[in-house]
């Protein structure tokens, strides 16, 4: 390494380095008197000048999306809230499952005084028709239980049992549990449970007594209430070894299966039936024999017997599960023997618990129900009824009514974001003011100041919510004006926000104009003819075609083509047709010359018969509320369905997102090329330098040279 030259030749060679980020050799310090680090420093600061225009434009333009970003989200809020008050009709908008009007509450009491929620949990879903009802409970559903006491001293020691049965429910499927000598009471339970996702029947064992030989219960019960645990015998006897009492009782339950009760059973033999202690019956059954022909046949026999049959539907499956029942009329025990199996066959041999006992039994407006659990929701429409106690001398005098009170409380939530979203964009445009009073710039974290998108946004919701619903002619007192705001009190204040002129218009307007509040809110579809359905709604419908009668009329050829129009006040409008698996769609197309007209954007599907050279018609009425407008307003914004053309989200705020992404990345391109300028131009200077310095060694040897041959000849 060069450390530096003469002083009297008034040089400055410098140092020669290693460049860490491109392995080359570097000059550094000074060359000739320059210092070409804050040369080559000097020239990049110069080009960094020349960024920061560009730079600023994406730091903008950056928080103007993170500002967006924000009022996207606020927007959502509103919308999530607005579309549960706007009944949707949209093919590509999915329906709203909690509309806010459809949501129903209960009252209810009982005969009695009592609390009737300590009978019975009452809710209405959307589904629910409103109107009373009223009803008994009975007795509630249970589940089915059997026990069985062993004597062994321990849970893991080997019972020295053998034998097989099988298992389950009238759910379930049945399934054999085998028992060999080494197995303990630990290892049965857990075979029982390594099959109970079929069976529906778990076991359990608990301790009952300690001693030197302790008794433990194992205990079978069934996973859904309603359903008779089935134990059978199938070889040994591994149930009476268990301790399951097989005894018989006043009442004998059997199940089996059979395609329906109608079908031969293809049964030979005999069944003795009586009771003890009194007379029995022989009585023969054949292999044409039915379900419900051995019950008549036993039944025949019930003034000799003292037994009488009868027999339920226990589960519906392929094929179905029977339950046949058997019961001394004297309340005496009932017997029973047979041949070839019958017994055995009908499930008789081995006694399952009486179905009817297990299920609940309910009367709900003079009928009485059996239903295998205490939550029940197929009796009245979109009602569920949880079962709590019984008492058949309690009435509960219920009813479906509107949940008003969830309606308020949607409203003001809506209100609540409509308000946050507002306050954001205010606070997003705020302005400095010049001494003049005059706007001159975006105040200091203002970065949606003079972005027209979020203008517009604000403007439309604005308009959507204080607008008036064409179409609607309201008559009562406290709808005296067709602004739904008006009407409930509410007023949008000079700030753009919505404030409650009172305490009380609100809330007497929900009590006395809740229908009229529904037709200003939502939209309102009615069809004259059930054949036909409204399924798409123009985004913005004109307010001159709203509450007025649209006539759609569908017709086929002789050869069996589909046409259909549109009529409004006299005036045909186009419409195009398609069919689908024999379901016709209609929807209003633009005119012949290629532009949109009033109807443009309504679909209509006719679900009904036509016939060739035939026609059908229907009347249609819409009107579009506050609700829908402020949705279909959100719905231009944020929908996330792709455009079939462009491949792009539907939604506005999306291009708007695009496009400042597209200035940022024009910005970025600007900068990188200044910056590799920077890059070439320091490299080129680097190689200059280098130039300086290789001559200025030159010449320092040259010097040296001279200098040594002065020396030599003085």
């Amino acid at each position: 390494m060069v450390g530096s030259v003469r002083s009297d030749y008034g040089m400055g060679i410098g140092k020669v380095v290693v460049d860490k980020d491109t392995n080359t050799a570097k000059i550094s310090q000074k060359v000739a008197g320059l210092d070409i680090d804050e040369y080559i420093s000097a020239v990049k600061e110069a080009r960094k000048t020349q960024e920061k225009p560009y730079q600023d434009k994406i730091d903008k333009n950056t928080k103007t999306l993170a500002a967006l970003s924000t009022f996207q989200t606020k927007l959502i809020a509103v919308q999530d809230l607005a579309k549960t008050m706007a009944n949707r009709v949209s093919s590509t908008q999915p329906r709203v499952t909690n509309n806010a009007f459809q949501q129903h509450g209960v009252t209810a009491t009982t005969s009695t005084g009592q609390n009737y929620t300590e009978i019975v949990n009452i809710s209405a879903s959307e589904s629910a028709l409103l109107g009373s009802f009223s009803m008994t409970v009975e007795q509630l559903a249970t589940s089915d239980m059997k026990k069985g006491t062993i004597q062994t001293t321990g849970m893991n020691q080997k019972l020295n049992k053998t034998g097989t049965f099988s298992i389950g429910t009238t759910a379930g499927t049945a399934k054999t549990i085998d028992i060999t000598d080494t197995m303990s009471l630990a290892d049965i339970q857990n075979a029982i449970n390594a099959v109970s996702a079929d069976t529906k029947v778990s076991a359990d064992v608990s301790l009952a007594s300690i001693g030197t030989i302790s008794t433990f219960e194992l205990k079978l019960k069934a996973q859904v209430s309603g359903e008779p645990i089935v134990l059978q015998t199938t070889s040994g006897t591994p149930l009476t070894d268990l301790g399951f009492s097989q005894t018989t009782s006043n009442k004998i339950c059997g199940i089996l299966e059979a395609a329906d009760e109608a079908t031969a059973l293809k049964l030979g033999g005999s069944l003795t039936i009586g009771t003890q202690n009194g007379a029995s019956q022989s009585i023969s059954i054949d292999q044409t024999m039915t379900l419900k022909d051995v019950v008549a046949a036993i039944n025949d026999q019930t003034g000799t017997t003292g037994v009488k049959a009868s027999y339920d539907l226990a589960y519906y499956s392929i094929p179905s599960k029977y339950q046949i029942k058997l019961e001394a009329t004297n309340g005496n025990t009932v017997t029973i023997s047979d041949t070839n199996e019958i017994a055995k066959t009908l499930g008789l041999n081995s006694p399952a618990a009486d179905f009817n006992d297990l299920c609940a039994n309910i009367t709900v407006d003079g009928t009485s129900y059996k239903k295998r659990s205490n939550t029940i929701s197929d009796i009245i429409t979109g009602v569920t009824l949880n079962l709590k106690s019984a008492s058949s001398t309690t009435t509960v005098q219920g009813a479906v009514i509107e949940d008003k009170d969830q309606f308020a409380k949607t409203f003001i939530e809506l209100m609540t974001a409509y308000n946050d979203l507002n306050s954001f964009y205010s606070d997003q445009t705020k302005s400095k003011t010049s001494a003049d009073g005059k706007n001159v710039s975006a105040a200091e974290g203002a970065d949606l100041y003079g972005n027209i998108y979020a203008r517009n946004t604000m403007s439309a919701i604005k308009s959507a919510l204080t607008g008036e619903t064409a179409g609607v002619s309201l008559t009562t007192k406290e709808s005296s004006s067709t602004t739904a705001l008006n009407i409930m009190g509410i007023k949008l204040q000079p700030d753009g926000s919505l404030r409650f002129e009172n305490d009380t218009d609100f809330s007497t307007a929900i009590s006395n104009s809740y229908s009229d509040i529904k037709k200003l809110l939502t939209n309102t579809v009615t069809v004259s003819n059930s054949d036909f359905k409204v399924v798409d709604l123009p985004t913005k419908l004109p307010a001159n075609v709203a509450g007025k009668p649209i006539t759609v009329n569908v017709s086929k050829d002789t050869a069996g083509k589909a046409t259909a129009t549109f009529t409004l006040d006299s005036v045909v409008y186009p419409a195009t047709v398609t069919t689908t698996g024999g379901m016709i769609t209609i929807t209003a197309s633009k005119d012949s010359d290629g532009k949109t007209n009033l109807l443009h954007g309504l679909t209509v599907r006719f679900d009904g018969t036509l016939n060739d050279n035939a026609s059908s018609s229907a009347e249609i009425k819409v009107t579009q509320g506050r609700m829908a407008q402020v949705d279909n307003e959100c719905s231009l914004r944020l929908d996330e369905n792709l455009d079939s053309k462009t491949g792009k989200k539907k939604g506005t705020i999306f291009g708007e997102i695009d496009n400042y992404n597209k200035k940022n990345e024009s910005q970025k391109k600007i900068i990188d090329k200044i910056e590799a300028n920077t890059k070439t131009e320091a490299a080129r200077l680097e190689k200059e330098f280098k130039v300086v310095y290789e001559a200025t060694i030159e010449l320092e040897n040259i010097m040296s040279m001279i200098d040594s041959f002065n020396k030599a000849n003085r």
